[in-house]
């Protein structure tokens, strides 16, 4: 069970719910209240407020911005012992407070691999996933390696640069209106 409160700080306002684990999870809210919701997963480090840059092009693109803090990060309370799957069930939680059957999720850079996380757990409630710079597997070999090779840099600016849309929807208002969408699948080079 969850509970939904409004709270502030510092002038800045936020809202909250309370998860059934008691941690508090905080979002804001931009773009069009009435607008075709966007989950918005913020970056390595951030938090909510980086969404409020979208704030007047949601708007006019018709767009609800939902954009959570995740655990430890602003003002949403740590979770000891997370993991990346457990972020999908906060988003629920969120989406089923704020009485959103569906919605599309936007990840910018670190937020990528928890917005990929929500389409794989939360498939049927997820139109489409778009990840921008996303973070890419720092754990491969070479992956921080650096070099002067342009054709490195080349292969790793596609990597982690390339941005996806799952499932290409040319029908939602951000991709329809916007054209930002690439459907090919990604292949790196061997």
């Amino acid at each position: 069970m969850t509970s939904r409160s409004i709270q502030k700080t510092d002038n800045q306002g936020y809202s909250s719910i309370t998860l059934a684990d008691g941690r508090r999870l905080a979002y804001a809210e931009y773009g069009n209240r009435k607008g075709s919701p966007v989950i918005y997963c913020h970056g390595f480090p951030g938090s909510r407020l980086e969404a409020a840059l979208m704030d007047a092009s949601a708007k006019q693109l018709g767009l609800h911005v939902i954009a959570p803090d995740r655990p430890g990060y602003g003002q949403s309370d740590f979770q000891p012992g997370r993991r990346l799957s457990d972020w999908p069930t906060d988003i629920a939680a969120l989406l089923d407070t704020l009485s959103v059957p569906r919605c599309s999720v936007l990840a910018i850079s670190g937020g990528g691999p928890y917005a990929l996380a929500c389409a794989e757990h939360l498939a049927d409630r997820i139109d489409n996933v778009s990840i921008v710079c996303g973070l890419g597997p720092a754990d491969k070999p070479g992956a921080t390696r650096i070099t002067s090779d342009p054709v490195v840099h080349q292969d790793r600016a596609k990597t982690v640069t390339h941005t996806v849309s799952w499932p290409a929807s040319t029908k939602h208002p951000f991709t329809a209106k916007t054209g930002v969408h690439d459907t090919r699948p990604y292949r790196p080079r061997r």
